[in-house]
């Protein structure tokens, strides 16, 4: 169960990085 929180966290962040990079664009 904690690795499914962790791999979430992850792709959350991911997302939040390539939408402030476009955002930044």
């Amino acid at each position: 169960m904690q690795n499914i929180t962790r791999n979430a966290i992850f792709l959350m962040l991911q997302y939040y990085c390539i939408i402030k990079c476009l955002g930044t664009s």
